[in-house]
């Protein structure tokens, strides 16, 4: 039986009732599989102990369409079409090995050897960092060099918002840091939903099943994808658990229909009057009459518009890698910031309240050199050059008491000639290894300091937090000859 319902605006609705009755995750782009191929060294850039050092990400991906992947901290680094030629300023094709670490902490910077100090105008500054990376390409073994038409990108996460921080890329053969203007600076990207990128592309009919409820909407400016099409009928979708037959003996006086946002290929089609709305999932159909007439005209408007949807559908392609990527981001980073929180409310409760020295400051190198916070920004840069990328602050320590230095714990001469130590200082809420002191170092007042060195593959640390001139530093061991770089870290720092 058919129930004509009279609409608003010469509006006409006809409801025509029937019976009844975890893989790991992939990246995104062309990365073709992970590397084993060791990178090199970046000239100039000397490590304390041989072998140990920040471990690279490796990755294979295709130089001809470039790729995207996701660091271990959340920073994703990009790849675009042809971003890589030889040194020649040939184009690079085929596969390419791509190498990419972060230097998030102090303990990072150290044992990874790159100089933090800035030359300026005759004046000696240090980097305070908000984050560093390192990026290298290589084919065959030859390292490549970057694309100036077409750069690699680095989104690198950071706990540092200030916008204070340059940016620098260390010259290998300056063995210099040059200043490369700002990054930008990002909120975390959070997933969207699909783009309205085929909105004038026609729906593809579907054949009406009798056994299931349909209406017929006649509206003049229906248009966008069903333009074109005559007698489509709307029938309630499978999903939808709520439609009542009875709603057919209502009358509406206004209609809307827009895509879902969440169900592909589905649309909502909502009705109101003065005191009531309902609002249905269905699928656009076509009688057995009507469903020939329909696919003809279909195929006749994807005939006409097949270039369009073409760059739709690279759009859309676009949009998913894009999300991909951001996903994998956040759930990388939302399990960082949480085992970062819940190992330092773990260090606070059970180790601080233990190792506390008489002037009440913790001699612990982690209550020292651990970077409280979480991951909330990123810092964005265009890569013109492969190698080591800084965000930085270039500041010059003042209010400091030169201090002497005398360690505990190990000998400070050999056949009675006075040792010169070259040690290198943490300063407590400083991101950054202040390096190259010789037996005195500028001493902080109320900052808690950890001073380090390693000798013969032993690294030896010590707290300071007095501002006298001399400074008796009780030494810690740590024997780096046979152990990772991570276990190192959560040694020291716990992470």
């Amino acid at each position: 039986m058919k129930n004509y319902l009279t609409l608003f605006s010469l509006t006409m609705l006809l409801f025509a009732s029937c019976n009844n009755t975890s893989e790991e995750e992939q990246d995104t782009g062309q990365i073709i599989s992970s590397t084993d191929s060791k990178p090199q060294l970046t000239s100039g850039i000397t490590p304390p102990v041989e072998g140990l050092n920040v471990p690279f990400m490796q990755k294979k991906l295709n130089a001809e369409a470039g790729g995207a992947f996701v660091y271990e901290t959340g920073s994703i680094v990009t790849f675009p079409e042809n971003a890589v030629l030889h040194k020649d300023g040939s184009p690079v094709k085929g596969e390419i090995d791509v190498a990419y670490r972060e230097f998030q902490d102090p303990v990072d910077m150290y044992f990874s050897g790159i100089p933090m100090h800035y030359d300026s105008m005759e004046t000696t500054y240090n980097f305070v960092s908000a984050g560093m990376c390192e990026l290298k390409a290589y084919q065959n073994g030859e390292e490549l060099i970057v694309n100036p038409a077409s750069k690699p990108a680095v989104d690198m996460v950071s706990k540092d918002a200030d916008p204070v921080h340059n940016l620098y890329y260390y010259d290998e053969s300056a063995q210099k840091w040059l200043p490369k203007g700002k990054p930008t600076i990002d909120e975390l990207k959070e997933a969207t939903d699909q783009p309205e990128l085929a909105e004038a592309l026609p729906v593809k009919p579907q054949k009406a099943d009798p056994e299931k409820y349909s209406f017929y909407i006649s509206i003049e400016d229906l248009g966008g994808e069903f333009q074109g099409f005559d007698n489509m009928h709307f029938q309630i979708a499978d999903e939808e658990k709520n439609y009542n037959p009875a709603d057919a003996s209502i009358k509406w006086y206004t209609v809307n229909v827009k895509k879902s946002p969440k169900l592909k290929g589905k649309y909502l089609v909502s009705f109101s009057n003065a005191t009531q709305s309902r609002t249905y999932i269905t699928d656009p159909v076509f009688s057995e009459e009507e469903y020939d007439k329909a696919m003809a005209t279909y195929n006749q408007i994807m005939k006409e518009k097949a270039e369009e949807i073409k760059k739709m559908e690279e759009e859309v392609a676009a949009w998913e890698k894009e999300q991909a990527l951001i996903l994998k981001q956040n759930r990388i980073i939302d399990s960082i910031n949480q085992q970062a929180k819940a190992e330092m409310e773990a260090y606070q409760n059970v180790v601080k309240g233990v190792e506390l020295s008489e002037s009440g400051e913790s001699t612990d190198i982690r209550d020292v050199a651990f970077r409280q916070g979480e991951y909330s920004i990123t810092r964005g840069m265009e890569v013109d050059g492969f190698g080591v990328w800084n965000c930085d602050n270039p500041v010059f320590l003042d209010g400091y008491v030169d201090t002497e230095v005398k360690f505990e714990g190990i000998s400070n001469e050999v056949d009675g000639v006075a040792i010169n130590r070259v040690f290198s200082v943490i300063y407590k809420k400083k991101n950054s290894v202040f390096g190259n002191n010789i037996d005195t170092y500028r001493n902080l007042p109320n900052v808690p300091e950890i001073i380090f060195f390693v000798d013969n593959k032993v690294l030896y640390y010590g707290a300071n937090n007095d501002n006298k001139e001399l400074a008796e530093i009780k030494l810690h061991q740590l024997d780096v000859s046979s152990i990772s770089y991570k276990d190192i870290k959560k040694k020291l720092i716990g992470s």
